[in-house]
C-alpha cells in the first residue's frame, strides 16, 4: 500500500512534497526510501530489509552519540543503545515489518537532530547560521517521515529552559514556526490524517491517561500499569529522583521523556508498540543519564554496564523468540504471490485489463502488489472478490485466480 501510494505520485511529486511541507503530503520522506530501491529490486525483500537495518544502524550511533554528549560517559552511552537494540516491544516491528520504516527514519531524522543541537550548542555556544539550516533541515525530514516527531520542538525547547538558560532561542522559535505550518495541512488540509479512522482524536482527560498508561506499559514491557495514580506515581518518584541528583541534564531528559508521547495522546486508536520508537529515544535518555549520575568510578561503571547488559539480553531473548513467528508469519502469503507472479512468462500489455477471479487476500492487497509487480500505471486490474456483480469474463485480457494461495492462469493473449 505504501509504495503503490509513492509509485503512483511519481519522485518528483514525492519531493515536492517534502519543500511544500504544510501541503498535507503523506510522509514523502517515505518516497525516498521506498521509490529508489523499487527501481533497483523491485519486490524482493532483502534490499528494503537492509536498507531498514542501515536506518536503525544510524539510531544506534546518535542515541551513543547524544548520550556521550549529555553524561561524557560512553558505559552510559553504550547502555542506552543497547536498550534502543534490544526492546522486545517496540523494536521488533521495526526489524521485522518494513510498513514501519516511517518510525525508524522519525528516529532516525530525530536522533540526528538532537544530537546535532547538543553538539551546536556546546559549552553554550550559540547557532551560526549553517546550525539553523542543518537543525531546520533535519527537522523537516523528520516530520516529512512520521507525524509524532513534532515532540521533537518541546526537546529543543526544554533544553533550552533547563540546560541552556534561554541564551538561545533562535532554533526553538524556528522550530515552532515550521510546526505551525505543518499542523495546519495535517487537521486542516485537503487529505488531513487526523480525519483517517486510526488517527481521530478525542481530547478527554479519560482517553489521556488510558492511552498514557498503554505507552507506560510499552515501555516497561509489563502490563502492571493499570491505573492512572500509577501514571502520575511514576513521574513524581522520577521528578523526585532529579530534584535529589541536581542535574540539569537530567531534568531536561524527565522533560523530554513526559512529552514524548503527547503527539498521540489523544488518538482514539493508541499508537503503542514500534510506533513510539521516537519516544524510547526520550526515555533512553533519561536513563542512561540517571545511569551515569551514580558516583562511582569509570571502570567500575563499564562493569555495571556489561552485567546490565547481559542481564537486559538475557531478559529481552525469550520475548523475541516469542514474538517473532508472527511477524514471519504474517509475510508467508504475500511472499508466496510475489514468487508466483515472478513465474509467469509474460505480462500484461499496457492497457490491458485484467482480472483476478479469487485471490487468498482479505483487502486489496492482490491489486496494490499486480500494478507495482508489473510497473505499469495504465493496466486496469479488478479483484472478483470486490466487484458487486459477476464480472463479465469476455471483457477481460489476462484472468487468474488463485486456489487457496496456489496461481493459476485462466486467460492470457
Amino acid at each position: 500500500m505504501n509504495l503503490r501510494y509513492y509509485w503512483n505520485r511519481g519522485f518528483w511529486k514525492c519531493l515536492a512534497d517534502i519543500v511544500n511541507f504544510w501541503s498535507g503530503g503523506y510522509r514523502p520522506m517515505g518516497a525516498v526510501f521506498y521509490l529508489p530501491i523499487y527501481q533497483w529490486a523491485r519486490l524482493s525483500p532483502v534490499p528494503y530489509r537492509i536498507a531498514i537495518l542501515l536506518v536503525i544502524a544510524g539510531v544506534l550511533y546518535f542515541v551513543f552519540r547524544i548520550v556521550l554528549e549529555l553524561t561524557k560517559s560512553s558505559a552510559a552511552a553504550a547502555i542506552a543503545a543497547a536498550i534502543v537494540c534490544v526492546h522486545p516491544q517496540i523494536m521488533i516491528a521495526n526489524y521485522y515489518n518494513t510498513s514501519f520504516l516511517y518510525d525508524d527514519m522519525a528516529a532516525l531524522f530525530t536522533s540526528a537532530l538532537v544530537y546535532c543541537y547538543l553538539r551546536f550548542r556546546r559549552n553554550g555556544r550559540n547557532l551560526s547560521g549553517p546550525n539553523l539550516i542543518a537543525i531546520a533541515a533535519f527537522y523537516l525530514a523528520a516530520i516529512n517521515s512520521k507525524e509524532s516527531t513534532v515532540a521533537a520542538v518541546a526537546w529543543l525547547a526544554g533544553y533550552e529552559i533547563f540546560v541552556g538558560r534561554l541564551r538561545e532561542v533562535r532554533a526553538p522559535a524556528m522550530l515552532i514556526v515550521i510546526t505551525l505550518l505543518y499542523l495546519s495541512g495535517r487537521v486542516f488540509g485537503p487529505h488531513s490524517l487526523s480525519q483517517e479512522p486510526g488517527y481521530k482524536l478525542e481530547i478527554t482527560a479519560s482517553r489521556f491517561f488510558v492511552n498514557q498508561l498503554l505507552y507506560l506499559n510499552d515501555f516497561f514491557v509489563t502490563a502492571g500499569f493499570n491505573a492512572n495514580w500509577k501514571w502520575i506515581a511514576v513521574w513524581a518518584a522520577l521528578a523526585a529522583v532529579c530534584l535529589i541528583v541536581r542535574r540539569r541534564e537530567l531534568w531536561w531528559c524527565w522533560f523530554a521523556a513526559l512529552v514524548s508521547t503527547l503527539p498521540v495522546a489523544f488518538t482514539v486508536v493508541p499508537r503503542g508498540g514500534a510506533s513510539l520508537f521516537v519516544a524510547l529515544l526520550a526515555w533512553v535518555m533519561l536513563a542512561a543519564t540517571l545511569f551515569a549520575s551514580i558516583p562511582i568510578r569509570a571502570n567500575v561503571r563499564w562493569a555495571a554496564a556489561v552485567v546490565l547488559g547481559c542481564m537486559l539480553t538475557y531478559w529481552a531473548i525469550p520475548r523475541w523468540r516469542a514474538t517473532i513467528p508472527a511477524f514471519i508469519d504474517d509475510h508467508r502469503v504475500t511472499w508466496a504471490v510475489i514468487s508466483q507472479m515472478n513465474t509467469l512468462r509474460a505480462h500484461p500489455a499496457p492497457h490491458s485489463r485484467v482480472l483476478f477471479v479469487n485471490d487468498p487476500f482479505d483487502g486489496w492487497d492482490m491489486a496494490l502488489i499486480a500494478g507495482i509487480f508489473w510497473n505499469d500505471h495504465t493496466l486496469d486490474i479488478d479483484l472478483g472478490k470486490k466487484l458487486d456483480h459477476p464480472p463479465d469474463l469476455s471483457s477481460y485480457d489476462w484472468i487468474l485466480t488463485f486456489d487457496g494461495d496456489k496461481l493459476r492462469t485462466i486467460r492470457t493473449p
